[in-house]
């Protein structure tokens, strides 16, 4: 495990930003699917612009309306965020039931178990469960040959 002789200046990731065209599905798909709590509302001239969801305790999710969002072009400039979960079948099941299209879960070589669905925006949404033997956890490097 890699370690450094200077403490962090960060205490934790506070929050990720979303891009979307759709704020009312955006919320859907992670108020009422995953059951994040929204917290509050971003307004511009009387209007909502965007939100703040409660992941965990001080962990959010904030998301910001913007007209134009092109699928895998580079113009999310968020590749990707990764959601902890404590029964990853459960949580599947859940999107599946909602219409998504999870991905299986699978085993990859960081000995974490995982699967992928796309958010509304088209943006990968990945979930994962810890094992005992996780490298998040262990700090063994991980092969990606």
């Amino acid at each position: 495990m890699s370690t450094s002789s200077s403490p962090s200046l960060v205490k934790r990731l506070a929050h990720v930003c979303l891009r979307t065209s759709d704020l009312a599905a955006t919320r859907q798909f992670y108020c009422d699917v995953l059951g994040f709590t929204h917290v509050f509302d971003f307004f511009r001239k009387g209007e909502v612009v965007g939100f703040y969801f409660q992941v965990a305790e001080a962990q959010f999710i904030e998301v910001f309306y913007e007209d134009k969002i092109e699928a895998d072009n580079g113009s999310h400039v968020l590749f990707h965020f990764c959601l902890e979960c404590e029964d990853l079948k459960a949580t599947r099941q859940k999107l599946l039931d909602a219409g998504y299209a999870p991905g299986e879960i699978i085993m990859p070589k960081d000995n974490t178990y995982q699967f992928w669905v796309k958010d509304p925006n088209g943006m990968g949404v990945e979930f994962q469960e810890y094992t005992k033997d996780s490298c998040q956890f262990t700090g063994q490097a991980v092969s990606m040959d």
